[in-house]
């Protein structure tokens, strides 16, 4: 991607004329997605701490809570294996 490319920073515009009926409850399972993500960030921070407590506990809480646009994240180890 290049730095001209901002296809994540668009401005999500719902076709309300296309699908009326679907747009309240499309968005009331974003923000349900958006909560359970937040919740799960929120546990697995608890959990990474108690296993280091160096961790920051709300790192990856911050992480889902600052974003405007959809993550992907792996949960790898510093070693690059993967979390167990």
């Amino acid at each position: 991607m290049g730095a001209t490319d901002n296809t994540f920073l668009l401005r999500n515009i719902w076709p309300t004329e296309a699908m009326p009926a679907l747009e309240h409850p499309f968005k009331q399972l974003g923000r349900l997605t958006v909560d359970v993500g937040t919740r799960l960030a929120m546990h697995c921070d608890a959990y990474v701490h108690r296993r280091n407590p160096e961790y920051a506990r709300d790192t990856l809480t911050r992480v889902v809570l600052g974003s405007r646009t959809a993550k992907v994240l792996s949960l790898r180890a510093p070693s690059g294996k993967l979390c167990e």
